[in-house]
């Protein structure tokens, strides 16, 4: 409705749905100031609210808008509220602040305003006369929280590790919904780990179970809600001149199986957006998922093996690979004690490298490793292979590492020290080299394979780029292990067979070129034997 008098006028404003729809004014996409109507999917979400919450999300919904409003709303018209912002970067702090606090309290009307002055209204921060406030940050500390809005939280786990520890043990308790406090948790997905894939996990399966009971979810559990790319109007164009690509139809059909039916425009706008000028390519899935599934399974913005993960979900390398009974099985290794001991388990087909099983333990030592991997009903080839640690000296018994698992194998299994490059990213191109040759068999490698596209460079925040250097993490170790695969297959012998580059004894010495590290072995196209 459309207030006449000053009775209409104070019932709209007692009206928080009324207010949403009519009195704030933001910065839309485009960069053009209007005001703030909700679309369909903010509608949505705003039924569906529970007070702990958390989207997964494709990109551009305006959820950011839809959050930020509702808690500048609730500053303005209830007193003594505290209320965070938390942001990707410090420069998405400023831009929220300046195009979803600053600009929408200033656009009030002025009768609002001037019953509610703004003490403080720069650096970031909103403090009002009713001793309600906003603080727009990339992380903090409080005591209280009264309205907390996490933006992005996937892309923070990704690329800042200890601000999302920051976030996970220092503001998000800090929320107590008992006593009416509410957070919204929002983000792309960036890769199947992190403090963001776990707390989707957790409140998907909460948030499943209490509709299977009928029931409503406890203040202290988080709501589930994903919104894919198909679920916002806008996201359509006519298909004219517009072409979908054969790939792209078959996608489409397997949605279709799914229960997922599009239309031409949508497909028109998908097709776009993915294969078009400046289109997403293989990002696509990771910035506008249809399940989410598809949304996690994609990597993380920088990550090690990206393009390489990418291209084995699309060649179909990642499936159902078992164990060849025929075949002989090898272990490739990563020790540690406090960090995990990373096992791979690995069959040579053809030309093919299969991994069909995967091993990681925290704390334990050389005989409970040993005893997991010979409980296996595999058949294992004469070696093993381990990196090159396996030559410490324990600390307590000065005895070689390596003669305590040779011990525990006995002497049909040699234990193989394998040396690691100089330099690390020699290790990781070797790996690249060899992984169009890798299959995975999902069902047994899903901590492998997580681990693998999670696997990242450290970003550099004053560079504003990724390093050279992997981040030391959970990923770490199992990524360690196929590098271990990588520098035994290329260059040495497997069980006595040569499969990989010839005519060197470790990558630092093997022969190069400008255009090729790898001599006139092509990495891909094949293991050398003989």
């Amino acid at each position: 409705m459309v207030p006449m008098t000053k009775a209409e006028i104070g019932r709209c404003l007692q009206d928080k749905n009324w207010c949403m729809n009519n009195l704030w004014t933001i910065v839309d996409e485009s960069g053009t100031k209007m005001p703030y109507r909700r679309r369909p999917v903010q509608k949505d979400y705003a039924s569906k609210r529970h007070g702990l919450d958390v989207i997964l999300k494709s990109r551009q919904h305006g959820f950011t808008s839809e959050t930020d409003i509702s808690i500048l709303n609730d500053c303005v018209f209830t007193p003594d509220l505290r209320c965070g912002i938390i942001a990707h970067t410090l420069a998405d702090a400023q831009e929220i602040f300046e195009t979803k606090v600053k600009l929408p309290y200033n656009e009030l009307p002025e009768f609002i305003k001037s019953k509610n002055k703004a003490v403080k209204c720069d650096a970031c921060t909103l403090r009002l006369a009713n001793g309600s406030s906003i603080r727009v940050a990339v992380s903090f500390r409080s005591a209280t929280t009264h309205r907390l809005h996490v933006s992005e939280l996937g892309k923070i786990c990704a690329k800042f590790p200890k601000r999302a520890e920051e976030i996970k043990t220092g503001t998000m308790p800090s929320v107590h919904p008992q006593l009416g406090g509410q957070a919204t948790i929002e983000g792309t997905a960036e890769g199947g780990a992190g403090d963001f894939y776990d707390l989707c996990i957790q409140a998907q399966s909460d948030t499943i179970q209490a509709e299977k009971e009928g029931r409503e979810l406890s203040p202290l559990q988080y709501k589930f809600h994903f919104y894919p790319w198909f679920r916002d109007p806008k996201n359509a164009v006519s298909p004219i001149g517009i072409t979908v690509s054969d790939e792209l139809k078959q996608y489409f059909e397997e949605l279709a199986e799914k229960g997922i039916v599009t239309i031409p425009e949508q497909r028109a706008w998908y097709a776009q957006k993915k294969d078009g000028a400046g289109g997403l390519g293989r990002k696509m899935k990771r910035e506008h998922p249809s399940t989410v599934e598809e949304a996690f399974e994609q990597s993380v913005q920088g990550a090690v093996y990206g393009d390489e993960m990418e291209e084995a979900r699309e060649d179909g390398r990642i499936g159902f690979y078992p164990w060849v009974k025929k075949e002989p099985v090898y272990t490739f290794w990563d020790l540690g004690y406090r960090d995990a001991t990373c096992v791979i388990f690995v069959q040579f087909i053809r030309e093919e490298i299969r991994i069909i099983d995967f091993y990681q333990m925290i704390g334990r030592g050389a005989p409970y490793h040993a005893g997991q991997v010979l409980e296996k009903p595999y058949v294992y080839g004469r070696e093993l292979y381990m990196p090159h640690d396996v030559m410490n000296h324990e600390k307590g018994t000065g005895i070689v590492l390596r003669d305590v698992y040779q011990t525990l194998f006995g002497k049909k299994i040699q234990v193989i020290p394998v040396d690691r490059p100089k330099v690390k990213s020699n290790g990781i191109e070797m790996v690249r080299g060899i992984f169009n040759q890798i299959r995975f068999n999902a069902k047994t490698t899903k901590d492998l394979l997580k681990a693998i596209s999670f696997y990242r460079y450290v970003w550099d925040e004053e560079k504003v780029c990724f390093s050279k250097d992997p981040l030391h993490d959970f990923a770490s170790h199992p990524a360690d292990a196929i590098q271990t695969l990588a520098i035994q297959f290329v260059d040495h012998t497997i069980d006595g067979q040569r499969r990989g580059l010839t005519g060197a004894t470790s990558f630092d010495q093997a022969p190069r070129r400008s255009d090729n590290p790898y001599g006139s072995w092509k990495p891909g196209q094949g293991r050398r034997t003989g």
